[in-house]
């Protein structure tokens, strides 16, 4: 597998092999080469996070020293969390296999699947040498540390004292081993046989490659961690070609730095956590992935391809096209970041923007003000988009390219573009092109495009004189959030760190100053709320009702817009619950009530539904607030002359109310005129409608 590796940056090391004995089993089976994904992608299904619970006994075993020297063996919650009650019995310990610097590099014990898992049948699968673990730990404290800290900013001292097992009175064996009085930027680094799906099915294609928990480094351990399967370390660790076992020849590297690339990545979370608790998925997922080009490790171009194959996903909102098209929000963030980096201020930006601790489009745009750039997040995304095109240093002096990589690379496909031939073209829709449709050909089942994504539409094979006019018609709402089922009762949707709201006006009778709300749901358990909420002065400002359903309670980490807003609704319902809210202080008033519905970062459940709320007796009549809609279009007229393509980009004027605008064009073969087409409201999905024409003047001139 391919990856696309930096141009500034080139990381060689070798290392040394000390070999660890495993018992070979009988026959081995053809099993799938698995790709490694991120945690988060959901590619590999969920994870196993088990929480503290109460504590069983065990034998007791001394306090160790800081760092404990290599070879220690250690009793370790998690690896007994995941391990307890499985065919494998409990499988709690782990060795410290090698340190260095910032890193402490811990091995579990028991490595195997499950019993009778054909994986088991090759020990290498699973053979982690000494060797290999000092390699990981010098490259951590060699390349990794000073690169990430350096792009990203140092994560928060943690020393491994007072952990959670010793605040709740636990055996000092939990919590012996931990401690990094000397060097409390050490990081632990686990290596595990990670229970995702692919543990379970050893003919499932993907595996999670590593994972970083801000519960397990901050409330748990107090230790900065990160974890990363062991999956074919032979195969998958160190540069191309390597062989890290003499008497297996035909086990050499194929899939080079895939751990060493995790591990770069995961301990950017851990970086960005610190700095930015509430981070948006894209800003947190690009600077991990950049940090795997900052290393030396490159990025797989089929993150890359999968974008450019569908670049009508969101790059702001993550998972927009469900988890089946998630590879390319991940080639999109990486992009991004990289193009961010190459021409706005280098590191120092990226490194500002961090520890600002304002995420997302806010914190862009706090960043490049920061630095002294006019420039903000919408122009910068306005010539990225088209830098994904045009990939060249003229016209725009460079800045529709990137610096840090080569998108001319033979490996990298060009953007996808609709093709539409001849004149004139019809009022045509965007959905008209259907489902988007991934690079390997699965159906998303969204057809219409969502906030920063971009659709490309070629025009072709215009007759003489191969010009004309080009007429565009965005729709002037984003639909997001709450729908009508067929059903007939209101649904939240779902998605990441959302914020929709259903309302309708009322009349608050002093003879029954009640709200009664028919309504079921099935919301992340304090994560994610829905408010039931009250306005007095037009949706200005909103204050959440309480009743015997609804909580203050929440998740420390909870995010604090949603925190804000408290009481509500989480939990399951289990049922459909009609309920009611005391309205005697609105008495004789009239309001706007509101149904909030508000989600984290991460995790979805099905959601909030309200099948009928009325106020007095009186059945409220609800609509959704949807956000307005706008977009960026511009007109690049492409140019070939001697077999080469000169773009001229230039943007169509739209009317802010309307979104409609007119421009011309030019597609006399072999020219031709690509239409860019991308919604840039923050939130919701949308659809626009083109048409070009001949221009009228010259129709009688060059009409037959």
């Amino acid at each position: 597998m391919k990856k696309l590796v930096s141009i500034l940056i080139v990381v060689a090391l070798t290392s040394s092999m000390i070999l660890v004995a495993i018992p070979i089993n009988a026959s081995v089976p053809l099993l799938p080469d698995y790709e490694p994904v991120d945690w988060q992608s959901a590619l590999a299904g969920s994870i196993e996070m088990p929480t503290v619970s109460t504590y069983e006994g065990y034998q007791e075993i001394s306090t160790f020293e800081s760092p404990p020297p290599v070879g220690t063996k250690a009793y370790d919650w998690y690896l007994r969390a995941i391990s307890r009650g499985t065919p494998t019995g409990t499988q709690p310990w782990m060795t410290l296999r090698a340190v260095s610097g910032y890193v402490e590099v811990w091995v579990q014990d028991y490595l195997w699947f499950l019993p009778g898992d054909p994986r088991n049948n090759d020990p290498y699968n699973l053979m982690i040498t000494d060797e290999m673990c000092q390699y990981l730990a010098d490259e951590f404290n060699n390349v990794i540390y000073p690169t990430d800290t350096t792009y990203f900013g140092k994560p928060f001292d943690r020393d491994g004292d007072n952990t959670i097992f010793e605040q709740l009175g636990w055996p000092e064996y939990y919590y012996n081993w931990t401690l990094a009085l000397d060097n409390p930027q050490r990081v632990i680094l686990k290596v595990l046989n990670i229970r995702d799906d692919n543990y379970y099915d050893p003919t499932y294609p993907y595996y999670v490659a590593g994972f970083y928990s801000s519960t397990y480094t901050v409330s748990y351990y107090n230790r900065n961690m990160i974890h990363i399967d062991a999956w074919r370390w032979w195969q998958r660790l160190g540069p191309e070609g390597k062989q890290w076992f003499p008497e297996r020849p035909d086990l050499v590297v194929t899939r080079p730095y895939v751990y060493e690339s995790t591990t770069a990545h995961e301990y950017q979370h851990n970086i960005h956590r610190d700095w930015q608790p509430a981070a948006e998925t894209f800003m947190n997922e690009g600077c991990s992935m950049y940090a795997e080009l900052l290393c030396g490790y490159g990025i797989e171009a089929s993150y890359l391809n999968s974008y450019f194959f569908t670049p009508d996903n969101s790059l702001t909102v993550w998972g927009d096209q469900g988890d089946i098209n998630i590879l390319a929000d991940y080639g999109a963030a990486a992009l991004w970041v990289v193009y961010l980096s190459d021409h706005y201020g280098g590191a120092d930006l990226i490194r500002y923007y961090v520890q600002s601790g304002i995420s997302g489009i806010d914190g862009i745009n706090n960043a490049l003000a920061a630095f002294g750039y006019k420039e903000r997040f919408d122009d910068v995304y306005h010539d990225w988009r088209l830098a994904n095109l045009i990939r060249a240093d003229f016209p725009g002096c460079r800045k529709y390219n990137y610096f840090s990589l080569n998108l001319n690379d033979p490996e990298i496909i060009p953007v996808r573009t609709y093709e539409i031939d001849g004149l004139p073209v019809p009022w045509t829709k965007g959905t008209d092109f259907g489902n988007t449709i991934t690079i390997l050909g699965y159906d998303t089942g969204v057809s219409k495009i969502g906030p920063y994504g971009t659709d490309y539409i070629a025009f072709e094979n215009w007759t003489r004189p191969g010009v004309g006019f080009m007429y565009f018609d965005g729709d002037d709402v984003a639909l997001y959030g709450w729908q009508l089922t067929e059903e007939g009762y209101w649904w939240s949707n779902g998605e990441n760190l959302m914020n929709t709201l259903l309302m309708g006006e009322a009349y608050v009778d002093p003879a029954d100053p009640t709200l009664v709300l028919t309504t079921y749901w099935d919301i992340e358990d304090f994560w994610d709320f829905g408010f039931v909420q009250v306005s007095t002065d037009s949706g200005q400002t909103w204050t959440s009702l309480a009743n015997e359903y609804t909580t203050y309670e929440h998740d420390p980490d909870a995010h604090p817009d949603i925190i804000a807003n408290l009481p509500g609704l989480t939990g399951w319902s289990m049922d459909w619950v009609t309920m009611s809210f005391d309205l005697s202080a609105y008495a004789g008033q009239n309001i706007m009530v509101g149904f909030r519905y508000m989600t984290d970062w991460a995790t979805l459940y099905a959601g909030w539904y309200i099948e009928s709320a009325s106020v007095s007796g009186t059945p409220l009549t609800l609509t959704p607030v949807y956000p307005e809609a706008d977009f960026q279009v511009t007109i690049v007229v492409a140019l070939v002359i001697d077999g080469k393509t000169l773009y001229i980009p230039f943007d169509m004027w739209l009317n802010d109310k309307t979104e409609k605008g007119m421009s011309m064009g030019q597609a006399k073969t072999p020219n031709y005129t690509i239409l860019v087409v991308s919604p840039v409201m923050h939130q919701g999905f949308v659809d626009y409608s083109f048409k070009a024409t001949k221009l009228p003047m010259l129709c009688k001139f060059f009409d037959p």
